[in-house]
């Protein structure tokens, strides 16, 4: 999802430093670190994949297709899929998660043994040829494509003038660009879903932040508000087409997002102990779980909803700044 690539060095930054990602991008730039991860098809096919059947036949019943699938709320929402039926697809950046994910669901009791059941293809969505790989991957092995998750996402926190260009670009190549590139491979898949009579969904993983601003975000807020405001721009014309399309809200989820998330300047390491304390003592019983999220993805899949808010805190947070302007989100911290 974040691998480097010739002229576009800056992704290595949520990897390879996390309390100074502008540093480390300095030092890795030029060298695509992850391009021949992320970008090579393997010699052989991991344990758990699933070829094509012989003939040139593919594998049927309902597929969903999760981006950022190997960890956190995207592999909690694979589950759920999984246990609801589905064929599961998860496409993230590392190769080695994203191998023991789909093995993961592929043993599942849900599974039942079945041919198909989940499939891994490590993608990097903010390179277009990857994506086109996983288009074309999926299109070989399922015969429809009924869902799509959008939940590949990072967060960077700094001050306006802490947070270079570099890493505005960067938030939005991942937590926008990176959707909208997906959807546009998927597309067509989900139209002729929709022509067979089946009711295909895009659902598109926000933040809270995309609803309402946050101080000390402004580059994660940015990514936040372009994904909400495409989201609902493209809902009218694909309903046309037969598409529902559904966007979630999580609020702070308990998940190893901490991992890839940027802390800059003086105040960073400050803000990453109060969020790594904030998750470990559940922050007064506003911190939700991945399987939350996860099962509220499914919710607003299957009822077809157009918005959903995680969490009664923050769908009152969200009511206070819509009705009355007033954001707590914006009280220094």
């Amino acid at each position: 999802m974040i691998a480097g690539r010739p002229g576009h060095s800056v992704r290595l930054c949520r990897i390879q430093e996390r309390s100074n990602p502008l540093q480390a991008c300095k030092r890795q730039r030029g060298k695509a670190v992850y391009a021949a991860a992320t970008t090579s098809a393997p010699s052989a096919p991991p344990r758990y994949s699933t070829q094509p059947p012989a003939g040139g036949s593919k594998y049927g019943g309902k597929t969903v297709v999760i981006t950022g699938g190997s960890q956190g709320i995207g592999r909690a929402g694979a589950q759920r899929f999984s246990r609801e039926g589905f064929n599961v697809v998860i496409a993230a950046r590392n190769p080695a998660l994203v191998e023991a994910a789909a093995e993961e669901l592929a043993a599942a009791p849900s599974a039942r043994g079945r041919a198909g059941a989940s499939l891994g293809v490590p993608t990097d969505i903010t390179d277009e040829a990857d994506v086109a790989r996983l288009v074309e991957r999926v299109a070989g092995t399922y015969s429809s494509v009924d869902v799509v998750v959008n939940c590949a996402g990072v967060c960077v926190t700094g001050s306006l003038s802490e947070t270079p260009l570099a890493v505005f670009r960067e938030q939005l190549d991942v937590n926008f660009l990176g959707a909208v590139a997906v959807t546009q491979g998927f597309q067509p898949a989900l139209v002729a879903a929709a022509q067979r009579g089946a009711k295909p969904v895009l659902a598109n993983v926000n933040s809270f932040v995309g609803k309402i601003p946050a101080r000390q975000m402004p580059a994660y807020t940015a990514s936040k508000f372009a994904l909400a405001g495409w989201t609902d721009s493209i809902r009218p014309e694909l309903a046309d087409l037969g598409i529902h399309v559904a966007q979630i809200y999580p609020g702070v989820v308990r998940s190893n997002f901490l991992e890839r998330a940027g802390f800059l300047g003086e105040g960073g390491p400050a803000r990453r102990k109060q969020m790594e304390e904030m998750l470990s003592s559940g922050g007064g019983g506003i911190v939700q779980t991945p399987e939350q999220v996860g099962d509220a993805i499914w919710n607003a899949v299957a009822q077809r909803k157009d918005e959903v808010s995680v969490g009664l805190p923050f769908q009152l947070l969200g009511a206070m700044y819509k009705t009355f302007n007033i954001n707590p989100l914006s009280m220094p911290v």
